[in-house]
C-alpha cells in the first residue's frame, strides 16, 4: 500500500517529487513482522500551562494572617486578669466594712461579673454590708450599702436576753426576720388565756447582732431592730428584763 508522500520503500518524497503534496513530512513508518507497515503514531501534544492567579494567592495569604492574629488576640484577652475586691473573712449583714475585711483578688475579665475594682476600695471601706458575705466572696455593687447611723430612722434597737428554750437552737444571723412573744410560767388554768394573747403581743423584729453566751451561763443577748413606737420598744425591753421574751425565727423575705 502506498501512502501519500512516501515511496514504496518508505522513503519520504520531496515536494518536487510529488506535485500533489503541499508539504512533505518525514515520518518513519514501522513494519510488522509480516512486513505490513503501520500508520504513524499521532503526535504527543504538550499539556497546557496553567496561568498562576497571583491575586487570589495573595488574598488567601492575607486572610490566613488575619485569622491567626484574631485567634491570638482572643486567647490573650480571655487570659487577661484584673484586680478586684474580695472578702478576707466573714462579714455579717449591717457590719461596717474595714480595710482588714477586704483582700485583692485577680480574676479573668468578664462583663457578666459586676465586680468592684480594687482601685475603688476607698469608697467601700466604711460602708455596711448589705447581706452576709462569706470569706472568699467577690464584692459587687449590691454587696454594700451606705453607712447610716444605728438604729436607722424609724426604728429602735433593743437588746433581748434569752436563755435555752427561748431561742431556736439554729444560730441566728443578722438580717433574720423574727417574732418576739411574751412567755411566762403561768399555771395550767391560765395557759389557755395566755395562748390567746400571744398573737396580740407578738412583736415583729429584725436581728441585728447576736452575742456569745456569757461565761458560765447559757444566756445570750440578741440585738433586734423594731418599730420606734415608744410602746413597742418599752414593752419589748420589759419582756427582756423579766426573762419572758421568746424568739420565733421566720423565713427570710
Amino acid at each position: 500500500m502506498k501512502l501519500p508522500g512516501f515511496s514504496k520503500n518508505g522513503a519520504v518524497l520531496d515536494r518536487d517529487d510529488d506535485p500533489g503534496m503541499s508539504k512533505s513530512i518525514a515520518v518513519e513508518v514501522p513494519e510488522t513482522p509480516s512486513g505490513r507497515r503501520l500508520p504513524p503514531a499521532p503526535p504527543v501534544l504538550p499539556a497546557p500551562r496553567r496561568r498562576a492567579r497571583r491575586g487570589l494567592l495573595a488574598a488567601g495569604i492575607v486572610l490566613s494572617i488575619l485569622f491567626a492574629l484574631g485567634a491570638y488576640m482572643l486567647v490573650e484577652r480571655s487570659g487577661e486578669r484584673v484586680a478586684v475586691i474580695g472578702t478576707a473573712k466573714d462579714i455579717s449583714w449591717g457590719e461596717v466594712i474595714t480595710q482588714a475585711d477586704l483582700v485583692q483578688v485577680q480574676v479573668a475579665q468578664d462583663p457578666a461579673l459586676r465586680t468592684v475594682p480594687w482601685s475603688s476600695i476607698g469608697s467601700i471601706v466604711g460602708q455596711r454590708a448589705a447581706l452576709d458575705l462569706p470569706a472568699g466572696a467577690l464584692l459587687t455593687g449590691s454587696s454594700v450599702q451606705a453607712s447610716t447611723s444605728i438604729p436607722p430612722a424609724g426604728q429602735a434597737l433593743v437588746g433581748v436576753r434569752v436563755s435555752v428554750g427561748q431561742v431556736p437552737s439554729t444560730a441566728l444571723s443578722p438580717g433574720d426576720q423574727v417574732v418576739i412573744v411574751r412567755t411566762s410560767g403561768a399555771s395550767a388554768t391560765d395557759r389557755s388565756a395566755q395562748a390567746t394573747d400571744l398573737a396580740a403581743s407578738a412583736i415583729p423584729a429584725e436581728v441585728f447582732s447576736v452575742s456569745a453566751p456569757a461565761a458560765g451561763s447559757t444566756d445570750r443577748t440578741v440585738d433586734v431592730l423594731v418599730d420606734d413606737a415608744p410602746d413597742v420598744a418599752l414593752r419589748l425591753a420589759a419582756m427582756s428584763a423579766a426573762g419572758e421574751a421568746s424568739i420565733v425565727l421566720l423565713p427570710r423575705q
